[in-house]
Order: C-alpha cells, then structure tokens, then sequence
C-alpha cells in the first residue's frame, strides 16, 4: 500500500491463502473500516455468508467483479498496516457470527 492513513479510501483486500487464514485475518478487514476506509474483503464464495456480518466491510465473492478501489491488499498483509498489539487481539471478538440458516 502506498501509505498513509487509510481514511477516505477505497481499499480491496482479497484472500489468497486457505479458508482459515481468510477467517483468522478478516477481523482486521473490520479495523480498516473503523478507522473510516471503504473497505471491500474479496474471499471464495463458500465463506461469502459467514463474512457478511463484518462491521463496515462489503464482501465480495471471488469471480464477482470488483468495484473500483484505490489500493489492494492480501488480507493476511493487512496486521502490517495496522501494527495491532496483543492486547488488540480480544476488543473485536466475537467478530463473526454464523447464522444456522440455509
């Protein structure tokens, strides 16, 4: 990313990893957001209902096409942006939730 504060950006994170790292490193998608970015989080479509409930993030299915954006991001890259401290690890949690509907 080119740096800067991510306020007032349109940022597209996508997942390139396996379905647990994309479940593992979507919360920080939801940081980005509150931090006042646009935030769009691109993951396989089998896990595009259990993401939609993140705060502020529009999930999109891979093969979906993408909005403009202004950069990108792999999504297990993002705690780089961020810098969290341990103690940041628990503020956000449960940060998913999986609805028992088909």
């Amino acid at each position: 990313m080119g740096g800067g504060e991510p306020a007032n950006q349109r940022l597209y994170f996508y997942s390139e990893q396996g379905l647990g790292d994309a479940i593992q490193f979507a919360r920080f998608a939801s940081r980005v957001a509150k931090a006042g970015a646009q935030v769009f989080l691109e993951v396989r479509p089998c896990l595009k209902a259990l993401m939609r409930p993140l705060a502020g993030v529009t999930v999109i299915g891979k093969g979906e096409p993408l909005p403009a954006f202004d950069e990108h991001l792999p999504v297990m890259s993002v705690p780089l942006l961020l810098q969290p401290s341990p103690e940041h690890f628990g503020e956000d949690v449960p940060y998913l939730r999986a609805s028992l509907s088909a």
